[in-house]
C-alpha cells in the first residue's frame, strides 16, 4: 500500500472507523500493489468526506515500478471525492510477472467483483481523472473504474463525469471483463 486509510490490520478490505475529512493530494506512488486504500468503519460509521486529488499513481512507463492490483480504492465512505488523478502503467504482462489478479484504476467497494458488493457507498464523485496503460495479459479482468458499492435499497447518488480512459487491455478468460467504466 503506498497510503493506507483504514483499520489497524492494514488490508484492503480491513475497516476503520473515523477516518474523517481525511485529504490525500499531490503523492507519486510507484512499486506497489495498491496505490491509496481507503476503508471507512461501515454503513452506519463511513469515513466522511474524503479528498483524493492531483496525484500521480504508477510510474511513467511499465517496468519494476508500476502497480498491479487497484491505483485508487474506495470502499465504506459518502461524500468521496477522487479527481484530478492520474493512474497509468499497472500491468500484468507476461514479461513481468509470473502471477495474475483483476486490475482496476479506480475502484469503488472492490477492486475485483462484478456483482454488487455489500461495502456502502453515497454521494462519490470520480471526476477528471485520467486512467491509462492497464495491461492484463494473465487471463483476468482490467477495469478503468468499478462502481460496485450500494445504499441499502436506496441509490447511491455516485458521479462518474468527464474521465479519459485509454489503452486498457485484457485477456480475459470465462467470466473476466474488459472495461472502460463498469458499474456492478
Amino acid at each position: 500500500f503506498g497510503i493506507y486509510s483504514g483499520g489497524a490490520s492494514i488490508g484492503a478490505t480491513t475497516v476503520g472507523n473515523d477516518n474523517d475529512y481525511n485529504v490525500i493530494t499531490g503523492n507519486t506512488l510507484t512499486r506497489l500493489r495498491y496505490g491509496i486504500v481507503t476503508v471507512g468503519g461501515s454503513a452506519t460509521n463511513p469515513n466522511l468526506d474524503t479528498k483524493i486529488t492531483n496525484n500521480i499513481v504508477g510510474p511513467a512507463s511499465y517496468g519494476i515500478d508500476q502497480l498491479n492490483r487497484a491505483g485508487i480504492l474506495a470502499s465504506n465512505e459518502e461524500n468521496l471525492i477522487i479527481t484530478g488523478n492520474e493512474v497509468r502503467f499497472m500491468s500484468n504482462r507476461m514479461v513481468d510477472v509470473s502471477t495474475s489478479n483483476d486490475i482496476v484504476g479506480i475502484g469503488l467497494s472492490s477492486d475485483a467483483s462484478w456483482t454488487a458488493s455489500t461495502t456502502f457507498m453515497k454521494n462519490a464523485t470520480v471526476a477528471n481523472n485520467v486512467i491509462h496503460d492497464l495491461a492484463n495479459e494473465r487471463t483476468y479482468s482490467t477495469v478503468g473504474i468499478l462502481l460496485a458499492g450500494v445504499n441499502g435499497s436506496i441509490a447511491t447518488s455516485n458521479t462518474v463525469s468527464n474521465n479519459m480512459i485509454y489503452n486498457v487491455l485484457s485477456n480475459g478468460t470465462a467470466g473476466d471483463q474488459l472495461v472502460g467504466i463498469g458499474i456492478a
